[in-house]
């Protein structure tokens, strides 16, 4: 619906790829952090836990542009305009519109080809699976379906909410998210 009013062209996606990747080192570094902090339990130490400079992050990032890496940027811009109508802004899903993609199951047990594969075929409404009763339209649009390569990106940009949705729900229960990724003690 959407889509009618911004046109999507690979020139404005490209401009968004060179800053993306720099933002993915940056979310990298601070997952690592996160990891080597206990994600919580030093809440007053991570929030001033140094973040690589941007000349730091452009060295990290790959020079060329025209590879084929889906971008998490690009598909926030993409997943705004076409998909946020009916699984909202944060993937929080909107009742008989669209499902929860943000901690979605279904998203996280799948891969990222076959969660392409799925936008691109899209979700008739009478499908058994489909729990809202309106189809899901291949490519995510009627009119104007995207092509796989900005369906990768709005993959990627799933990634990204269902992290930062687990993050969200470490800091509400920080000790449930020690218990699962504590390693196993052996028995003397």
């Amino acid at each position: 619906m959407f889509r009618m009013f911004f046109q999507l062209d690979e020139a404005r996606l490209a401009a968004v790829r060179w800053p993306a990747r720099a933002g993915r080192l940056v979310l990298l570094s601070v997952l690592l952090l996160c990891g080597q902090m206990g994600c919580g339990k030093h809440d007053d130490q991570a929030a001033q836990a140094p973040t690589p400079s941007p000349q730091a992050s452009a060295a990290a990032a790959p020079a060329a542009d025209d590879d084929n890496t889906p971008d998490p940027d690009a598909g926030k811009e993409i997943f705004t305009i076409t998909c946020a109508t009916c699984h909202g802004l944060n993937g929080q899903g909107s009742p008989h519109r669209g499902a929860v993609l943000n901690t979605s199951e279904f998203v996280a047990r799948h891969t990222d080809a076959e969660l392409v594969k799925f936008i691109r075929h899209g979700r008739a409404a009478n499908d058994p699976d489909n729990r809202s009763g309106i189809a899901m339209p291949p490519g995510g649009s009627v009119t104007d379906p995207l092509p796989e390569a900005r369906i990768a990106d709005v993959v990627a940009y799933l990634r990204v909410l269902q992290i930062k949705a687990k993050l969200a729900e470490a800091k509400k229960h920080p000790a449930a998210l020690a218990a699962t990724t504590a390693p196993a003690q052996t028995a003397k």
